[in-house]
């Protein structure tokens, strides 16, 4: 590139002249940008905090966006209180040894959660800190899910199936068949809806009192992000860098898809976290390239973005957003990320 920019350019960008070290500095940082494919204007974070030294294996968020339960990679699992930035409770699966939990939920009112290592559930009172029951797995576990008053969870596994399983009792009570390992399982509580997603390129939705087979919704990929509307009217399913769809589960169409593949939405990147709001209006998603995303549920726009920041800035691998949840004001989401940061947006 020629150094001898012409007057009127460098009048325009507001650049001294061209001998000037600034200059250079200048310019240095523009061309680094533009490899960049563009500096990324997207807001971040108005505040972060640190809720693991070495990145997570798993996390989740209560509705309310109060409580978090991460695993950590070193550390195991635990719950805090976010609103105080505050560890209440190491709960791991074991006295003395930091548990590999690979999947953790919260039931809607926030009094229970349930946390699984690959091998093991254990259910755990929020308010106490108790250890409720402990049990053995029936098989590999993928995700979890669990009811209100903590009776039942439902876990995906490697076997190819989901299974509501009593969490108190103990016992497989219903089985839910795909023909690959199930990943991804969301609950409406007030419907009994369930919404499974699979390895097999298929999301289905079932009754779970019946066990009947409602819906098939078809991908190109690994459906990895399911999530269900509280009321149970919407279902949003996600698979690696293919459709991302938000469907009606009582005809079963296709009520939006998001732009998953066009720029400037994900770019490429695949969605790994879901949540719909308390009125099932809005939709919040997290992604693998640090984006948090806000969606109109009945016509798919975006309606805000933010992006999740680096722990070190130069590296040039992204966290992914793990959990993501509507804030307790208007206008504001909490994410948790693999790097083991809490975000809060605004």
């Amino acid at each position: 590139m020629n150094a001898e920019l012409p007057v009127a350019m460098r009048a325009l960008t507001g650049m001294p002249p061209s001998g000037s070290g600034r200059f250079r500095r200048r310019l240095a940082a523009l061309a680094a940008c533009a490899l960049l494919a563009g500096c990324d204007t997207t807001p971040g974070p108005e505040s972060t905090y640190e809720v693991a030294t070495r990145g997570l294996y798993a996390a989740t968020l209560s509705a309310s966006a109060q409580l978090g339960y991460i695993g950590s990679i070193h550390h195991g699992g635990s719950l805090w209180n976010l609103e105080k930035n505050e560890r209440l409770y190491n709960w791991n699966h074991r006295e003395n040894e930091f548990s590999n939990i690979v999947a953790a939920a919260f039931s809607n009112n926030e009094k229970y959660l349930a946390s699984a290592d690959p091998q093991t559930i254990a259910l755990w009172e929020t308010g106490t800190g108790a250890n409720v029951s402990f049990w053995k797995a029936p098989g590999d576990i993928l995700d979890i899910a669990i009811t209100d008053n903590a009776d039942f969870a439902i876990l995906g596994l490697a076997d190819h199936t989901a299974v509501v399983f009593d969490i108190k009792r103990g016992g497989i009570l219903r089985t839910f068949i795909h023909n690959d390992k199930v990943g991804a399982v969301a609950l409406a509580e007030r419907t009994r809806t369930l919404l499974t997603g699979s390895d097999d390129f298929k999301a289905r939705a079932w009754k779970i009192s019946s066990g009947e087979l409602l819906h098939t919704f078809e991908h190109e990929n690994q459906v990895n992000v399911v999530a269900v509307s509280p009321d149970g009217r919407y279902g949003f399913t996600a698979s690696q860098a293919d459709r991302a769809v938000i469907w009606d589960l009582k005809s079963g169409k296709a009520v939006s898809e998001l732009p998953i593949k066009k720029k400037p939405y994900t770019a490429g990147a695949s969605y790994t976290a879901a949540r719909f709001s308390s009125d099932g209006t809005q939709l919040l998603t997290g992604a693998t390239n640090r984006l948090v995303q806000l969606w109109d549920t009945a016509s798919g726009k975006e309606l805000k973005r933010w992006r999740g920041t680096k722990k070190e800035r130069w590296k040039p691998t992204n966290p992914a957003v793990m959990a993501v949840a509507f804030g307790k004001t208007k206008g504001q989401a909490l994410a948790l990320a693999s790097n083991g940061l809490l975000y809060r947006f605004r």
